[in-house]
């Protein structure tokens, strides 16, 4: 088919967010890059006073065209009034559908709301347009504590909407074949704007930086904070800088708590809210860039986006064996790989990147390069845009 214009529908706030923001913006870059015209709708508002990031309801970050379908980002405190906007939105999608969408346009849907993407493809049948799903994880992960009901359309419905499904890592491809064997399906691997790290470095300071959830299952807080301390007793003079947001206010005290109890409240360092404007600055003038991730269905069928970013600065990275990580990068390589779960594997290559400087920064050039061949935007896109001609 031939490609007019492709529109990005999401829920996820733009152009101020975390991992589903940046890879979203990574896509719509990569677009342009190959001379395709690219649009991001997003259908809910995403901003609350506890966290607002977002003040524009339209825009163009990075060459890229933006819009709420609202005049305001902002949620509103009351249940009945959120409901009521939520309904608007749809129905602003809908007038969206049937005066700006029509054949030879592509929307490539990143989100997890069945009656958006039910609407879309009712219309879809006689406007012509495609619609692809863009998945990074397998959906067991992120829908067990809905109902039945909601579970059964989620499963059975949702995924047989789309024209196509982009696939972050081959456990994906096996799941969606094996359950939805009908529908087209390409691998696209974790996608980074290299372009986005090309800033001149300063003199890095003499830290590990971790950027992303502080959740313990997700992503191994509590292990990375053990192997640190440890760390600590045969080299003192590097300090932790931990980006992210507490998963929930237990979950800070606990971290607060171990923090405290170990005597190293001098050297973990935490910045919350950081946007993803401001990150390419911070990684670039670490020293180390660090990813414990834990052995779990979240890691095996998915793939961090915040380490395709890590490897683009150049900086040598510190990683645990999981999932398809080990695809890409080679042990003292191209990357410190350690054991899941681990924390002596942990800290005895944090010790190894620390006391081996020379081949830390070899090791750095080399993973730039991996994220360079296999992660670029570009490239990526490139691979989308052959595939929507093959539908």
């Amino acid at each position: 088919m031939n490609i007019k214009k492709i529109y990005i529908i999401t829920d996820s706030p733009i152009p101020v967010g975390y991992a589903p923001t940046n890879r979203i913006l990574s896509y719509a870059s990569g677009f342009l890059k190959n001379k395709i015209d690219c649009e991001i709708i997003v259908f809910r508002k995403t901003e609350n006073d506890s966290s607002f990031r977002n003040y524009q309801n339209k825009g163009i970050v990075g060459g890229v065209r933006f819009e709420y379908l609202f005049k305001s980002t902002r949620r509103s405190k009351y249940f009945i009034k959120r409901r009521l906007d939520n309904i608007y939105g749809l129905f602003k999608l809908l007038m969206l559908s049937l005066t700006r969408f029509n054949k030879g346009n592509v929307i490539i849907y990143y989100s997890y709301y069945t009656r958006y993407i039910l609407m879309l493809n009712i219309i879809k049948k006689f406007k012509k347009y495609k619609i692809l799903k863009e998945e990074s994880e397998n959906p067991n992960v992120y829908r067990p504590g809905k109902n039945v009901i909601s579970w059964f359309i989620f499963k059975r419905i949702h995924y047989r909407l789309f024209d196509g499904f982009l696939l972050m890592t081959e456990k994906l491809i096996s799941y969606f074949k094996e359950n939805y064997s009908d529908t087209p399906v390409a691998h696209i691997p974790m996608t980074v704007d290299i372009d986005r790290f090309q800033q001149k470095k300063t003199n890095p300071e003499k830290r590990i930086a971790y950027v992303g959830s502080l959740n313990d299952n997700k992503d191994g807080i509590f292990i990375l904070l053990e192997a640190f301390k440890n760390v600590q007793r045969e080299i003192d003079d590097y300090y932790l800088l931990i980006c992210g947001y507490f998963s929930s206010l237990a979950q800070k005290k606990k971290i607060q708590k171990y923090i405290s109890d170990n005597e190293i409240e001098n050297k973990v360092i935490f910045k919350q809210n950081v946007s993803n404007l401001e990150i390419p600055k911070i990684l670039i003038n670490s020293k180390f860039l660090i990813l414990p991730r834990p052995n779990s269905l979240q890691a095996q069928h998915g793939f961090p986006t915040k380490l395709g970013e890590y490897l683009a600065t150049g900086n040598p990275v510190i990683v645990t064996d999981v999932g398809e990580i080990t695809h890409y990068l080679q042990d003292n390589i191209t990357a410190y790989i350690s054991q899941p779960g681990n924390v002596n594997s942990l800290k005895f290559k944090i010790l190894e990147a620390i006391r081996n400087e020379n081949r830390s920064k070899e090791i750095g050039k080399k993973g730039r390069e991996v994220a360079e061949i296999y992660f670029n935007n570009k490239v990526q896109t490139r691979r989308i845009i052959e595939f929507i001609y093959t539908l």
